[in-house]
């Protein structure tokens, strides 16, 4: 068992193993307190980690009620679900804001929060993909899609991608 809380979730990107030849920690050369995760100032500006903090925050209650004591979580990301094609005829430009969620992804599972209108808070909807329960699952063109073993496929973009296309 873990000597860590159970509410006590960090993001830990090299949970499964180095990422490189060097921990990030190494290539990141410089690290402060702020950082989002040990390493994080080599992949993402102050900005970029000051705005992605404040997103997982927002969402951590949720999400922390569904994972296991032993899960890691390797990345959070804000990302856009590709909207159904009505929702896009329906609520035309406004689509996008509809549909931002932050994806949680541990060593175990791909957990979806969707984020409200302004994305600085919790939606009312969270969803979870375990890695076991995926037929597929697909990065291609800046699009990620899980494809369950039962059920319809999701697909999301990521980051500014999704602010750039729907």
């Amino acid at each position: 068992m873990d000597a860590r809380s159970a509410g006590d979730y960090k993001i830990e990107p090299e949970f499964l193993g180095p990422l490189g030849d060097r921990p990030l920690v190494e290539q990141a050369g410089k690290s402060s307190p702020d950082d989002l995760f040990p390493g994080a100032s080599k992949f993402l500006s102050g900005r970029q980690q000051r705005k992605r903090r404040e997103q997982w925050n927002a969402v951590r209650p949720m999400v922390k009620r569904l994972l296991q004591p032993g899960e890691h979580i390797l990345h959070v990301v804000y990302a856009t679900q590709v909207p159904p094609f009505l929702h896009s005829i329906g609520l035309g430009h406004f689509v996008l804001a509809y549909h931002q969620v932050v994806l949680v992804f541990t060593d175990q599972r791909i957990v979806e929060a969707l984020l409200n209108f302004r994305a600085n808070g919790p939606g009312t909807r969270i969803r979870s993909y375990a890695y076991r329960g995926l037929g597929g699952l697909k990065l291609s063109f800046g699009k990620l899609t899980a494809r369950p073993a039962q059920g319809k496929k999701q697909g999301w973009r990521s980051g500014s991608e999704a602010t750039r296309s729907s």
